[in-house]
């Protein structure tokens, strides 16, 4: 992390802020480094489902950042406070139905 850190002229860090700092410090870190080479959500839900977690939900890594760190997502009516609301989008009816393979399911909490 350092290294990268120095590239940029930012302050080094040092082991006790970085263990400290644990996941979170680590994901806002790549998020700077990473920011026009992926979607940061996409990023955030894979941790989110690391190791069998449910991405819907409440206490989950995706939904808690966002309450912590994003005040339109933070607010209620995003639900990021509700388990019923689902993090994954919905998969297109038209890539269902074009789909002959085998039938799709959409994503949980899409029809």
């Amino acid at each position: 992390i350092n290294k990268v850190r120095n590239r940029s002229n930012a302050v080094s860090i040092t082991e006790t802020e970085l263990t400290a700092g644990g996941v979170d410090f680590i994901l806002d870190e790549r998020s700077r480094e990473l920011l026009s080479e992926e979607e940061r959500r996409h990023t955030l839900i894979r941790v989110s489902q690391e190791k069998g977690g449910d991405e819907r939900d409440v206490n989950n890594y995706f939904k808690r950042r966002m309450r912590q760190l994003n005040e339109i997502a933070g607010r209620d009516a995003r639900g990021m406070n509700s388990y019923d609301t689902p993090v994954l989008f919905p998969i297109p009816q038209e890539f269902i139905d074009s789909n002959t393979g085998r039938q799709l399911e959409n994503n949980p909490g899409y029809l």
